[in-house]
């Protein structure tokens, strides 16, 4: 066929063959531009096939995205049906990966456009069934496009979007697929999860010497880890490949749209410019005699990044990501390669009384070579020094040019006081344990700080966010804690008004306690002008716009959060609590087993998979989720109730009446929120009993009352006129 003119079509060259269909390039002479002719194979051209590529033809002419390919028309010459298509100069995916390991960057970016353009399809009721790396063009350019949709099928629009017929690429078919069962857009994500990983690692996740074997890998073997072929796979990518291949479909993501979502964070999980250098500090090894100084190293190696974080031309990995490597022991090289960046900064501390001696040095990764090495000596009445020294060497080493700002943040300092800054270091490492004995520790080395100097605003500030601890886990009364916090972050912004971190305090009180949420959202408004890149402040902004309704918007806070912490434990776990108020439970259930994946020690990941599970009608896996939240908490009354409410749900009356009386027995032995018996009576069937606690709950002003116009337990009870009483009684200032 190659040399003939078919219609106005010059036939050029032979693109490919398989056995749907042979492809070949050519030039339209009307419109002057190059087009792919799709025929049938010569041995194909029953009646069944020629429907097939008409029913391609159909599918992809509904699809106008730059990730699909587009198909241009359909022609007959000489009793044949073609298709005429966009002709796509490039080589497939498989083409690419035979070529040595890919990229993170390369590999999301890919995964990205082709989980895009199977968002538009699904949208539009196409299921594509045959998504393999064959089927994902790349142009020289770096575009991806999805080819031959042959086996695509369409939903109606009150159908579930199912068939059942066993049709695709074996090695790329979905459990379901394979089995003849119903199969649904869900399968397309299966297939572009084994193109990922075969993107990763070079080859399929599902093997065998022969297709049953094949099949029966696909049905009952987890694939191999990806971390024994590309050890430097960023544990959030592997994340996603392993959602994407569960075989329940309902464990995996539950739409393209939700992928897309996850595919847009980069492997690093921070947010790239132009012209940056990049950076991990790692945590300072802690070389003193004494050991209970390693709150001083863990401070110190903060103290550092804090520092550099407001150098724009420095992309700095989170604290939450860096800490994730301390006591490891791995190569300084494999860090960087797993954590995608240049530079390396890695050193010990020695503190022994009032002496201290601090080794850094500064590693180019990617030439295997220091940079700079020194030690620092001095006394602790040095210590401030020493730290604008490092930061400044730090700078220095990398060949950036600072503006006056960054100069001046680099050696601004909260206190002159050596044993103020001790004791304020003590204090943030006992709150960053979040156990309620060591979050008033915590506040004790706060309050010694300010006693040291009243005019320390950093250790205000570690008050407020100990205080807002307090309350927001129910450690101790709502007018015990928030009142506390709002007065410490006003103190704080008293001696500094630019310190973000406080205006994030004092906003998390306003919104919880007073109920000021247009001051609340003014204030995190201010703070991420201020720190953009300051995780914690998109964490609780997210949290006011989910109490507000707002659960899309919410959504993309949290997710701005973990662009900057993408291993932050609350942060991916508040993804998933999310999905939960959005009432899209799979989703939710897949976020939160994704996150215990990163700390199976999570409790509260564990709780909140546990009410997914309960409100998915999961009721043996909910109450499983609910008992190892509660162990893992140390027996805490949110962990309690969950599980009760569980047993509620599941029928086991007797156990949720135990549960009920627990917490009302430890209420008078210590504050236990109202909203949790208000919940659990509500489950046992108990309304009026429900609409008291909550009740009382208003007037402890629980933080709790914020969420109750998304709260999915609530529901049955809204158009109760006593809860519409009560709900339009609280005084909230928007």
């Amino acid at each position: 066929m190659v040399g003939q003119k078919i219609l106005h079509y010059d036939v050029l060259a032979k693109l490919g063959e398989g056995g749907m269909g042979v492809v070949f390039k050519a030039h339209d002479t009307l419109l002057d531009r190059f087009v792919a002719l799709k025929f049938l194979p010569d041995a194909s051209r029953r009646e069944a096939d020629e429907d097939r590529l008409l029913q391609e033809a159909r599918s992809a002419a509904m699809l106008n995205h730059p990730a699909i390919c587009t198909i241009y028309g359909i022609e007959e010459y000489d009793g044949r049906k073609f298709l005429i298509l966009e002709f796509v100069d490039g080589e497939t995916v498989r083409a690419k990966t035979r070529t040595g390991p890919l990229g993170f960057d390369r590999i999301l970016d890919w995964g990205l456009q082709a989980a895009e353009g199977l968002r538009v399809a699904h949208a539009r009721g196409l299921i594509h069934r045959d998504v393999k790396s064959d089927n994902l063009m790349v142009t020289p350019e770096g575009r991806v496009k999805i080819m031959d949709f042959g086996l695509a099928t369409l939903r109606s629009a009150g159908d579930a979007a199912r068939t059942r017929t066993t049709v695709g690429t074996l090695s790329y078919m979905s459990p379901e697929q394979i089995q003849g069962g119903v199969v649904d857009h869900r399968t397309d994500i299966w297939s572009l999860g084994v193109v990922l990983y075969e993107m990763i690692t070079g080859t399929l996740p599902f093997r065998g010497e022969h297709e049953a074997a094949v099949m029966y890998s696909i049905l009952h073997e987890e694939p191999p880890s990806i971390s024994l072929t590309r050890p430097n796979a960023p544990a959030l990518v592997a994340a996603i490949i392993a959602t994407a291949l569960r075989k329940d479909p309902d464990q995996r993501y539950q739409s393209a749209e939700t992928l897309v979502a996850e595919l847009k964070v980069p492997p690093s999980g921070t947010v790239r410019i132009p012209g940056q250098k990049s950076l991990v500090v790692l945590p300072f090894d802690n070389m003193s005699p004494e050991k209970e100084t390693e709150y001083f190293s863990d401070g110190l190696t903060d103290e550092v990044i804090a520092r550099l974080s407001h150098i724009r031309s420095i992309r700095l990995i989170s604290r939450t990501s860096a800490k994730h490597y301390k006591g490891l022991g791995l190569p300084v090289r494999k860090i960087a390669r797993e954590l995608q960046v240049e530079f390396v900064l890695e050193g010990s501390v020695r503190k022994h009384g009032r002496d201290l001696r601090i080794t850094a040095q500064l590693i180019d990764a990617s030439r295997d070579a220091n940079v700079w090495a020194k030690t620092f000596r001095g006394t602790m009445d040095e210590v401030f020094d020493i730290q604008e020294e490092v930061a400044s060497k730090i700078a220095n080493g990398l060949e950036v040019q600072l503006t006056a700002l960054e100069q001046k943040v680099l050696k601004k300092r909260y206190t002159e006081n050596p044993e103020a800054y001790q004791l304020y270091l003590r204090g943030r490492y006992m709150w960053a344990r979040r156990t309620e004995e060591d979050v008033r520790k915590g506040i004790h080395y706060f309050e010694q700080a300010i006693e040291k100097d009243p005019l320390y605003a950093l250790a205000y500030h570690g008050l407020a966010d100990s205080y807002n601890i307090l309350g927001f886990y129910t450690f101790a009364s709502p007018e015990q804690s928030f009142p506390g916090a709002r007065s410490a972050a006003q103190k704080a912004l008293e001696l500094d008004t630019t310190l973000s971190e406080a205006m994030c305090s004092l906003a998390y009180a306003e919104h919880y306690y007073f109920w000021e949420w247009g001051k609340a959202e003014a204030l995190y408004r201010r703070a991420i002008a201020l720190k953009e890149n300051y995780f914690t402040v998109h964490q609780f902004y997210a949290n006011l716009l989910a109490s507000m309704g707002e659960l899309d918007a919410s959504m993309a806070e949290f997710r701005k959060a973990r662009e900057l912490e993408p291993l932050s434990n609350i942060v991916n776990a508040a993804i998933g609590w999310t999905f939960n108020h959005q009432r899209k439970y799979d989703e939710a259930i897949a976020q939160l087993r994704q996150t215990i994946e990163l700390n199976p020690a999570f409790f509260l990941a564990h709780l909140w998979l546990g009410t997914s599970y309960r409100r998915k009608g999961m009721m043996t896996e909910a109450i499983d989720a609910c008992e190892k939240a509660l162990s893992l908490s140390g027996g805490s009354t949110i962990a309690l109730a969950g599980l009760g409410h569980a047993y509620a749900a599941a029928g086991r009356k007797q156990e949720a009446d135990g549960i009920l009386e627990r917490l009302l027995a430890l209420s008078k032995q210590k504050y236990v929120s109202a909203y949790y018996p208000a919940l659990l009576c509500e489950a046992l069937g108990d309304r009026d009993a429900a609409l008291s606690w909550l009740e009382r709950a208003a007037r402890e002003r629980s933080h709790y009352m914020m969420f109750l116009d998304v709260d999915p337990d609530l529901v049955p009870m809204r158009t109760d006129d006593r809860f519409v009483a009560l709900r339009n009684s609280l005084d909230i200032k928007r």
